[in-house]
């Protein structure tokens, strides 16, 4: 396939890869930025169909978006719940799939009547994840043989233009631990992370 590119645009690319002394390898460097492009386009606005709640991949793209700024730095600080249902396999087993997916639709329903649709998300098969917005954790109503863990994440994240996409990662990384370490009585788990500083070209 072979896509035309304007000679000043092109021009534009090739000043850049030398002032920064990057590896000129335009093939795979012109396939990541398509690649980025798509997985910007595919977590936009996309929401879970069972639960209504937002998707793990638009969490992605909003902790993205929310870390970007003009100037090349921003300094991301925020709280999130995580939360996982303990043993949740074992209650699909006795009570079957259907009731499963009811508890999942009652769990996400009263997490956004909570802290609103923009603030919660699906993180899992039956994990979820709140950003707080400096509101308190408030616990939600659940069947008696259900018990939910959870932990409060807390991002204090340095970021620049240069190194958002790994601290990103960084920090989804810790929702993944949020669930993976997260209690009936709560855990905290605080996620700073410092890059050094790359001003814009």
């Amino acid at each position: 396939m072979q896509v035309e590119i304007a000679d000043s645009l092109y021009e534009e690319y090739q000043q850049l890869v030398k002032k920064h002394h990057l590896a000129d390898d335009e093939p795979s460097r012109l396939q990541r930025l398509i690649e980025n492009d798509l997985r910007s386009w595919r977590g936009r606005d996309e929401i879970d169909r069972l639960t209504g709640c937002k998707t793990k991949e638009q969490l992605s793209e909003d902790i993205r978006r929310a870390a970007t700024s003009e100037d090349g730095e921003v300094f991301y600080r925020s709280d999130f719940a995580c939360l996982d249902i303990e043993d949740f396999m074992t209650y699909l087993n006795t009570t079957g799939l259907a009731a499963g997916d009811r508890v999942l639709q009652d769990i996400g329903k009263q997490l956004r009547e909570i802290y609103s649709d923009a603030s919660v998300y699906r993180f899992g098969g039956d994990e979820f994840v709140v950003e707080l917005k400096g509101r308190q954790y408030s616990p939600v109503q659940t069947p008696h043989e259900i018990s939910l863990k959870h932990s409060i994440v807390r991002i204090a994240a340095k970021k620049n233009w240069r190194r958002n996409h790994h601290v990103n990662r960084l920090i989804i990384f810790h929702f993944d631990k949020g669930i993976v370490e997260a209690t009936q009585e709560g855990t905290e788990i605080a996620c700073e992370i410092v890059t050094p500083f790359y001003p814009r070209p």
